[in-house]
């Protein structure tokens, strides 16, 4: 039985997580008139047919990482959605799954835009998680992105290691936190955000990162280690 902290301090972002859920791609899309976002969600279901470590669809995570987006940005700031952004997020993973190559192909179906903020999402090879941080952190939609990003991943992660899943363990927690949730709030908290379109989401959605990495550390406390 894997020990797990008495109060869970990420259960509030958990809640959000199933409001968000909620929001579906295609009927979204189609109210808004954004039809890149619906090639995009067809592109993301025909390039991600691997599953992920917790045996899930690999698909899902970049859908959960547009709903979080939208959450953030639309739902409570009512941010206007901007198609090539949204669509962009969807796709976000296909380079690190099929290759830098796969831009091309990007360019030609969506324009110039969106590969270029995919290219900006995607860690190139030999790159330091420290400069990934400082490239990504250029712009105010990248940041945007990038926390929905790893509030899903570290959510999911810590799921996983109380579900009993092999593929989440406390040495990968200490990992994630040590290496990426660290240096990136850092990384993002030394920015001037001031008078950017996306600050008030960015802030919103980094005190919920906050309570995801304040779970993680109890649940590294009760497991003995230290970060």
């Amino acid at each position: 039985m894997r020990r797990k902290p008495e109060i869970l301090a990420a259960d509030s972002v958990r809640k959000k997580r199933e409001f968000w859920q909620q929001i579906k791609i295609t009927s979204f899309a189609k109210k808004k008139g954004a039809i890149l976002t619906l090639k995009a969600e067809e592109c993301c279901d025909s390039y991600h047919q691997d599953l992920r470590r917790d045996k899930t669809p690999y698909r899902k995570h970049p859908k959960r990482v547009w709903r979080s987006f939208i959450y953030y940005s639309l739902v409570i700031f009512h941010i206007p959605y901007n198609d090539e952004e949204g669509a962009s997020i969807l796709l976000h993973d296909v380079p690190e799954e099929v290759g830098l190559s796969t831009l091309i192909n990007i360019r030609q179906r969506y324009g110039d835009l969106i590969p270029i903020y995919v290219k900006i999402f995607t860690r190139l090879k030999q790159e330091s998680v420290d400069c990934y941080f400082k490239r990504i952190s250029q712009t105010d939609f990248a940041i945007m992105f990038k926390v929905c990003d790893m509030i899903d991943g570290f959510l999911s992660m810590l799921d996983e290691y109380y579900a009993g899943l092999d593929s989440s363990s406390i040495e990968r927690i200490k990992a994630y936190l040590e290496e990426k949730a660290i240096p990136f709030i850092f990384v993002v908290k030394s920015k001037n955000l001031t008078g950017l379109k996306y600050k008030k989401p960015i802030e919103e959605a980094l005190m919920d990162f906050e309570f995801i990495r304040q779970e993680a550390l109890e649940l590294l406390a009760i497991n003995s280690c230290v970060v």
